[in-house]
């Protein structure tokens, strides 16, 4: 029998064994290595870096005294809602008067809004102004006459008028509380409402423009 120990073939194999050992060692001391580092870092992470867990909430900044949310509105979007609203729900008194059109314009710096009117009354047609203070009340905008109406020309009945200018009156501050309430009430991508509750602190002017200021609550 030939001795094969001392053959070419045999160191061959022996050598492609002792290769394929020293990769495994190698692989296996790097991955000891990288554990064990690892080891040191978290060791490190939790004696050295940051502060022990307290309950304690960030400092917050000095209060800047701004409301949580200024809103603009402008009478070019409002005039469009009540116009819109008017074709869907007219404004009509006893069957006799019933309001064609509505336009308010805002002033700058001024607590007043002018409601321009359209009225059509047994085959005629009648157009005047409101003026109307806005108050922030129960949260809503309301409106209040904020002179005696200019009435002359229009033979109706004092109740009859009253009861247009409280329609329209109801129906301009209907739309301006609608288009805030919109603005305020933070909504999802699918419309769902996300726990802000508005709460309506001041309104103001510009030229143009109704400027409302809210205060949010976070539920």
């Amino acid at each position: 029998m030939k001795n094969l120990q001392g053959s070419p073939e045999v160191a061959l194999d022996k050598n492609k064994v002792r290769r394929k050992f020293g990769l495994w060692q190698a692989i296996g001391f790097t991955l000891l290595g990288s554990l064990f580092t690892f080891a040191l870092f978290l060791l490190a992470f939790v004696f050295f870096a940051g502060v022990e867990v307290t309950k304690t909430s960030l400092p917050l900044p000095a209060l800047s005294g701004a409301s949580d949310l200024t809103a603009e509105v402008s009478q070019e979007y409002i005039n469009r809602e009540i116009a819109t609203a008017l074709v869907k729900n007219p404004i009509s008194v006893v069957g006799v008067v019933e309001v064609k059109g509505l336009v308010v314009q805002f002033s700058r710096d001024n607590p007043i809004i002018d409601v321009g009117v359209r009225i059509t009354a047994l085959g005629r047609q009648f157009d005047f102004k409101i003026k109307d203070t806005v108050v922030v009340k129960n949260n809503k905008v309301e409106l209040n006459l904020a002179e005696d109406l200019r009435l002359e020309g229009l033979f109706l009945p004092l109740g009859v008028l009253n009861g247009v200018v409280e329609q329209i009156n109801s129906q301009v501050a209907q739309q301006l509380n609608q288009q805030l309430a919109s603005i305020s009430n933070a909504r999802d991508a699918a419309g769902k409402t996300l726990g802000r509750v508005p709460t309506l602190l001041s309104l103001s002017f510009g030229s143009g423009i109704l400027i409302a200021r809210f205060a949010i609550k976070i539920q």
